[in-house]
This record gives C-alpha cells, sequence and structure tokens, in this order.
C-alpha cells in the first residue's frame, strides 16, 4: 500500500503494520493512455495525473485526516503503537505532500474507450468502436465514468455479457 515515492520520504513501514487507505471512488482528475510510438511492441504510456483537480486534491487531503483519526481511535490501541505515515506530528504540508505521492491506481482503470454518442466515445451503444468495421469492445473501457460500487468486477461482467449481443 506505500508507493515507492512515499517510502522514500517517509521510510518503509515493518511487514506487521496496517494500513487506512483511503480512495477517490469517483475522481475528477483524467488520466491518459497513448502510444510510445507505431511499434505495437512498445508499451503505451500511461499517465495516471492522480489527484490533478482541486477537488480531488481537498478530498484526498480529507480523506487523509479521517483514516488518521480512525487509527488513533481506542479500539486500534492494542494493534498500533504509533502512526509511521505521515507520522503523529505531521504537519499540513506534510499530508498535502503524503497526499501527492502516495496517490496511485488501484486496479479499477475505466473510461479509456468510453460507449456514448457524443465525439469522446469509443464505442457506440452496441459497443461497435468508432471507424473500425467489424471490432467491438467488451470490458471496463467502455463504461463512461467508474461506478461508486466497491470495484467494478460486477459491472465487468455485465458488460462481457455483449457476447450474446456480438454473436446476434
Amino acid at each position: 500500500m506505500v508507493t515507492p515515492e512515499v517510502a522514500s520520504r517517509f521510510g518503509t513501514p515493518p511487514q506487521d503494520a496496517f494500513t487506512i487507505a483511503p480512495a477517490l471512488a469517483q475522481p475528477t482528475s483524467k488520466g491518459s493512455v497513448r502510444l510510445a510510438s507505431n511499434n505495437f511492441q512498445d508499451a503505451a504510456v500511461i499517465d495516471g495525473n492522480y489527484v490533478s483537480t482541486d477537488q480531488d486534491f481537498a478530498a484526498i487531503v480529507r480523506a487523509i485526516e479521517a483514516a488518521r483519526e480512525i487509527g488513533n481511535q481506542h479500539a486500534f490501541d492494542s494493534f498500533r503503537e504509533s502512526e509511521l505515515i505521515p507520522g503523529p506530528n505531521a504537519s499540513a504540508e506534510e499530508i498535502q505532500e503524503l497526499a501527492r505521492l502516495a496517490s496511485a491506481s488501484f486496479g479499477h482503470a475505466v473510461g479509456t474507450c468510453k460507449m456514448g454518442v457524443d465525439k469522446l466515445a469509443g464505442v457506440d451503444p452496441e459497443l461497435h468502436v468508432h471507424g473500425i468495421l467489424g471490432l467491438r469492445v467488451a470490458d471496463a473501457s467502455v463504461m463512461p465514468q467508474i461506478i461508486t460500487g466497491p470495484g467494478t468486477n460486477a459491472s465487468t461482467h455485465m458488460i462481457a455479457g455483449a457476447a450474446k449481443l456480438i454473436l446476434g
């Protein structure tokens, strides 16, 4: 749960530590994925652009503060010695630094090929890729925005059910 940047700045926690890790369920920041070159074997260039909007940054700072408050409750006294990251005496600036350094994806990428009828949509409502005859996409990338539920697994299974649409 600790990014290399966080470990470099705040230290690596021991193996027997626990984490209360806040996350933005519907971030307003937008990342990008682009081709590195015209060689299909070159890895894509991915820019998460995490917490790049004021709204996201303020929300994650508040969430870190709430996580710290929860972690300091008496119910954790028998499990917790002290807060390790950012540390019990962290300043507001250190909490903001943690928000920037710790932001990362946790595997629920969506929206890189959103479904819709507008200029930015990658596929139409029947999952046809705009401009490419015979190609459809049926995965989480077609979600116009991430769901607020706990993970995208169930929604992705529903989208994958479009195989019947494709075969029909």
